[in-house]
This record gives C-alpha cells, structure tokens and sequence, in this order.
C-alpha cells in the first residue's frame, strides 16, 4: 500500500496523442485505489477522452479532488461529466470551465457540488460565490456576474 497518491500531469501534452491518451488515464484512474488528487489542466484532451475520464470517475470512490480546465470537452461530455460527478459520492472538488461542458451541464454540476458540500459541511465562508466561469470547490456559482473583490476568475 502506497498511501494517498497525488498527480500532477497537468500541461503535458497528453491531447496531443488523441483518444488513446484519454483511455489510458481512465484506465488508470480506475485501477488506482489510492489516487486522491489529480490535475489533468491544460492536456488539450478532446471530447472521447472527456467521456472516458468521465466514465472512470464513477468507478474510483477514493478520488477526491480533479482539475480538467483548459481541455478540449464539448456539452456531450458535460453529460458525463454530470453523470460521473453524481455517481462519485466521494468527490469533494472538480475544476473545469463552462465553456468547456456546455452552460445547462456546469450549473448542474455546481449544484450537485454544493449540495455535496453543504452535506459534509465544507462550504467555506472565505470562497467566493459569483458567476465564477469554472467549478471550482464546492460551492461556488450562484449568480451571473464575477465578484468584484475576486480578480483572480475570468
């Protein structure tokens, strides 16, 4: 046993090698029974590998944390993203950008995320609520228009 297991592979170029990228880190993210944190940022991963990550996270109940912004998903990925969201009751924070899943599927998304939070008791007081363009932790998106305090979200 290794313990908890934490990847960085994010901005690797992985896109770059089509689908079969896409596959493998599905294969390997439901294979791992330690992987708690994983950042795939910046991979370029297109649609097929989208659903594939998707459909991998409804069968690792240890992942706790995944970063998937600034890939290449469309609104057919965003469905399941939503559905592996929902199924993976252990996951406390994703990272991904509504351009990316489609409007309709990222605010379903917050919504399951904040009502998982709101369940354990993690919504935190100092995370900034607003029209945030990404799902960040937990509980994030409840208007339209980004906080004028927070600079840090486009």
């Amino acid at each position: 046993n290794i313990g908890s297991l934490h990847l960085d592979l994010g901005y690797n170029g992985a896109g770059s090698c089509g689908p079969v990228a896409g596959r493998a880190l599905a294969s390997a993210i439901e294979k791992n029974e330690n992987l708690r944190h994983l950042d795939l940022e910046g991979n370029e991963l297109g649609p097929e590998s989208g659903v594939a990550l998707a459909t991998a996270i409804t069968r690792n109940n240890t992942l706790r944390y995944l970063n998937v912004r600034n890939n290449r998903f469309d609104a057919r990925t965003g469905e399941r993203w939503l559905a592996g969201v929902t199924a993976n009751l252990g996951l406390m924070e994703i990272c991904f950008s509504v351009v990316e899943i489609g409007d309709d599927n990222f605010q379903k998304v917050a919504r399951v995320m904040k009502e998982r939070a709101s369940v354990a008791g993690m919504e935190d007081p100092d995370v900034p609520s607003g029209g945030n363009t990404d799902v960040f932790a937990l509980a994030e998106v409840d208007s339209d228009s980004p906080s004028d305090s927070d600079s840090s979200y486009d």
